[in-house]
């Protein structure tokens, strides 16, 4: 009697399979992710609980970062949301800090980045004023300290390619999203008080071979940056940056193209 049930069992296993179009064995398997278990997104919510300023050891910059309020908070929200929508959409999603008290460096950051072979990585802060998207751009450049007249410059032509493709996309998403405009730019860190004058953040300076886009989130009227941000305000910038994801990286292509048929 048993074994007619496992003959009767191993049956209309096989019918179910054959009718899905999967091999014998197979009818309870769960479908693939979308996009495959080797797009790998990192995401890196920023500023560090602690005042640091390490000296990285391979371009001798000095990597200044801080506490901002509750920006910090608000972006590691924003980041966590950012990763369970495209973990759902079978995205590997890698956060270069696994707590708001977490702290690391820009270099530390980079390199989980790039062991994770990450196809994009993203930065996500927020600010006072204008929302803005920054890519990596060949010939930009930090000093190397504060007051240093030493500069080290962004020199990896196709990285910056693929983040200025990606960059633009992020910037139509995250329009669509928030609802105010959203600007691609290079930043101004001239006249900023401890940070090292230039025109592209250092972390990523550093990613020489990874594809990084920095996001800011502006916020008019008193919001933003060390003053925080709405729940709503979280909700639509991290449902920005999700789409742009989905847009800008497909699996087997690079940021910013189209994946084959």
């Amino acid at each position: 009697m048993a074994m007619k049930n496992i003959r009767r069992a191993v049956m209309l296993t096989a019918v179910a399979s054959l009718s899905l179009g999967l091999p014998v064995g197979m009818a309870s398997a769960d479908p693939a992710p979308a996009n495959g278990d080797g797009c790998v997104i990192a995401i890196d919510p920023g500023h560090n609980p602690t005042q640091i300023s390490p000296v990285d050891q391979k371009t001798g910059i000095k990597m200044v970062d801080y506490p901002n309020g509750k920006e910090d908070a608000d972006v590691f929200a924003v980041s966590q949301d950012v990763k369970t929508q495209l973990e759902a959409a079978g995205y590997k999603v890698v956060l270069l800090k696994d707590s708001v008290q977490d702290s690391k460096s820009y270099r530390d950051r980079v390199t989980k980045a790039e062991q994770a072979k990450a196809k994009l990585a993203i930065s996500i802060h927020t600010s006072p004023g204008a929302s803005e998207v920054y890519p990596q751009v060949v010939g930009a450049w930090r000093a190397k300290a504060p007051g240093s007249s030493e500069k080290v410059t962004f020199n990896n032509q196709a990285t910056a390619d693929a983040s200025k493709k990606a960059a633009d996309i992020f910037a139509k998403n995250r329009q669509a999203a928030e609802g105010t405009a959203v600007t691609v730019k290079s930043p101004d860190f001239s006249g900023r008080d401890n940070l090292a004058a230039g025109n592209i953040p250092n972390i990523q300076l550093l990613a020489e071979n990874t594809p990084w886009v920095y996001n800011e989130l502006g916020v008019t009227g008193g919001g933003g940056g060390a003053n925080g941000i709405t729940e709503a305000q979280k909700k639509s910038y991290a449902n920005g940056i999700v789409a742009s994801v989905k847009e800008a990286v497909k699996c087997g292509t690079p940021p910013g193209s189209t994946a084959p048929e």
